[in-house]
């Protein structure tokens, strides 16, 4: 750090800039969750973020490993943000998002920087800060000055970060010669864990484009027929991300439509009368929202944002949901109160 620069002058800085870091950090997060969402990929947690602490960088300029001239917004990670997702595939996705979206700084992959004798994860880390055209919506305007670094990383890779910043090994040097026979297996299998989870991906895939072109008639169903038998016999705008169907197999299991005929035969006999329902569901929300038109809004019938988005469009009911609607008039009572009842005689024949 350059002689000329003080200390205390930093940490008053700091403090002036913390809570726009945060907010920079939070919508940012919340824009690239929103890409995300729109381009169907699904994280292994949370977006995580943080604006790095004055002691974090006080501890750096004192090791040496920070050089500040003039001010903290040198740093490229005093914003951070973190993604993790559950595939390979998925992190090189984002990755590419990222760049799309944002002005690149720099990027890096932490692998390409391991010597043979190290030890490490692979994580890709983006330095980056807002295009010009974000910059020109009043609410981005304050974030011209600010960057940021996001790191992408497969739950596996992360899992290895975690570990290997506690316990310290960074390379072979560091590790008791105890200890080095269990870091490479770590090492190793949480590798393996990424390979693996790419197999399945691909194979799943692979099924699913075979049983497109397949006579599925009289199969049982699984998670993946039930969803392709809904994909192609219910409107696709009633699809919502994450839908439940492991919990929706197991109640039409329980209630006996366990077939891809029996389904179909479901289907085919009550989708008209269940978007009708559907639409009936809409008109008496749209009359109230008519009557409320001093807020503009559905918060009076406590629905979260993206069911609001859905109403307005003219959607009530998942592709679930059009499902258990279904069951109520082929059962003629609640599908739930039955299911809840074969359930628990189910249990007791067992035991």
């Amino acid at each position: 750090m350059s002689k000329s620069v003080d200390i205390n002058s930093l940490e008053k800085e700091h403090k002036l800039v913390f809570q726009k870091c945060e907010y920079f950090c939070k919508d940012v997060s919340n824009q690239i969750q929103h890409l995300l969402e729109k381009e169907n990929i699904q994280l292994a947690v949370p977006i995580q973020y943080r604006v790095k602490t004055f002691m974090s960088i006080s501890n750096k300029i004192t090791q040496g490993r920070y050089s500040i001239k003039k001010s903290v917004l040198e740093l490229q990670d005093l914003s951070g943000i973190r993604i993790i997702t559950l595939f390979t595939i998925d992190a090189l996705k984002v990755v590419e998002l990222i760049k799309q979206q944002f002005e690149i700084i720099k990027e890096y992959n932490t692998a390409d920087k391991l010597e043979d004798t190290q030890f490490g994860y692979s994580s890709f880390h983006i330095v980056g800060k807002l295009r010009e055209n974000w910059l020109d919506v009043p609410s981005f305007s304050q974030y011209k000055d600010l960057k940021f670094e996001i790191q992408i990383r497969t739950l596996s890779q992360h899992s290895w970060a975690e570990v290997s910043n506690i316990f310290q090994y960074k390379s072979e040097d560091n590790v008791p010669k105890q200890l080095k026979r269990s870091i490479s297996r770590i090492s190793a299998l949480l590798e393996t864990v990424d390979l693996e989870f790419e197999r399945l991906l691909k194979d799943r895939t692979a099924y699913k484009e075979d049983i497109q072109h397949q006579d599925t008639t009289d199969l049982i169903l699984n998670v993946d027929l039930l969803e392709e038998v809904l994909n192609k016999k219910l409107p696709i705008e009633h699809k919502i991300v994450n839908e439940d169907y492991s919990v929706l197999l197991d109640n039409l299991t329980v209630l006996g439509y366990e077939s891809v005929n029996k389904l179909s035969d479901l289907i085919d006999s009550y989708l008209e009368e269940t978007i009708i329902e559907n639409k009936r569901i809409i008109d008496g929300f749209m009359s109230l929202f008519q009557k409320d038109k001093d807020t503009n809004s559905f918060e009076t019938y406590a629905l979260r944002g993206h069911e609001e988005d859905r109403i307005k469009n003219g959607v009530f009911f998942t592709q679930c949901g059009l499902i258990r609607q279904m069951l109520n008039l082929d059962l003629k009572t609640n599908w739930n109160d039955l299911y809840k009842e074969k359930k628990t005689s189910m249990k007791t024949i067992k035991y």
